[in-house]
């Protein structure tokens, strides 16, 4: 699992008790009734005494339970636990280490059926067993918020201090070989140098950063001058759209562009620049010659991917289609004919 989907999943245990916060004010007024109790299992422990005193009082304590613990609703509590029990049987579907989770899930489970026993006939002795549940189980679901509040706190990555900079977050769901994985990164650099190129930004004063690199699936979190990334963003995601949206069910896609006017219609280079306040009326050559390299090194980041999440936005060719491009390993392209006029628009290697 990729730090991304554990952090997913850690937000979404936290959010859960932020949702179901009426359990943990439940779980205070309940423990509230354990300080006049603890008091008299110390006096008979500690200090001897009237014994029969004391356990008269005991019992006295644990009666006005109840009384304590009015303001808990039965509906809203069982409720508030169902809503944690349901996170938990979640992540122990996602994550290995089951100990933790596990021990949770027993302990709001029996104390579920103590408070229900409780609610039926309010005796001193179901009150007990429900106070040493709730005060089991307090300890044990702060120590797993704290734990998962620090695990989000130390998995952050340290941004570079550049005031004109901005992240680009992609993941390559389906797993590659490591020359595969390789070409994937060195596809996103070789748009961005292109973009900087088209831009005037220079490559040594604005070079493109990794800020994190997962492998399996391919999680990369790169850091460029904030205008580039902007057009490096969009530029991958107009490739990806057409490309998913062009996939046929025989596993091809349905026209493949063999013009530049063709490429730039679908990466909308000239718009995009633009966009940007980019002068572009003089650009037409430098326009052409970049929309088929970039063309290019899109094909070879996309190519072989079904899902694919940038910025945290996910694109898909569907579960069906996906399942046709994982069993024939077609390799997904925005397409161009090699004998094609994009000869003519090669960029000469340095």
């Amino acid at each position: 699992m990729l730090t991304f989907q554990i952090r997913e999943e850690v937000k979404r245990i936290l959010e859960s008790f932020i949702d179901a916060q009426y359990f943990f004010d439940s779980l205070d007024s309940i423990n509230s009734a354990f300080p006049p109790i603890d008091r008299c299992i110390n006096n008979i422990a500690i200090n001897g005494g009237n014994k029969a005193v004391i356990v008269e009082e005991l019992r006295a304590n644990l009666s006005t339970t109840k009384k304590l613990i009015n303001n808990v609703k039965p509906r809203s509590f069982f409720a508030s636990i169902e809503k944690i029990k349901n996170e938990i049987s979640q992540a122990k579907l996602i994550f290995s280490e089951l100990s933790q989770l596990e021990e949770i899930e027993t302990n709001l489970e029996t104390l579920s059926h103590s408070y229900e026993s409780f609610i039926e006939n309010y005796s001193p002795e179901s009150a007990w067993t429900m106070i040493k549940e709730s005060k089991s189980i307090s300890p044990l679901l702060d120590g797993f918020k704290k734990g998962l509040s620090f695990y989000l706190s130390n998995s952050e990555y340290p941004i570079p201090s550049l005031e004109a900079g901005r992240e680009l977050s992609i993941v390559l769901s389906s797993s590659m070989s490591l020359s595969e994985f390789i070409s994937k990164l060195q596809a996103i650099e070789e748009i961005y140098k292109e973009l900087c190129i088209l831009t005037k930004v220079s490559i040594s004063e604005f070079p493109i950063e990794i800020l994190k690199i997962e492998s399996g699936s391919l999680l990369a979190k790169v850091f460029g001058n904030s205008k580039v990334i902007a057009l490096l963003t969009s530029l991958i995601t107009s490739g990806v759209t057409y490309i998913y949206s062009n996939y046929s069910q025989q596993g091809q896609l349905v026209s493949l562009p063999q013009k530049v006017e063709t490429i730039e219609s679908i990466l909308e280079l000239r718009a995009k620049l633009k966009a940007e306040g980019i002068a572009v009326e003089e650009m037409d050559e430098n326009i052409n010659k970049a929309s088929v390299l970039l063309s290019k090194e899109l094909n070879r980041l996309i190519s072989g991917q079904p899902e694919i999440i940038i910025n945290n936005r996910k694109l898909s060719v569907g579960d069906e289609i996906q399942k046709q491009l994982t069993q024939s390993k077609t390799a997904l392209k925005i397409g161009f004919d090699d004998k094609s006029e994009r000869k003519d628009y090669y960029l000469p290697k340095d």
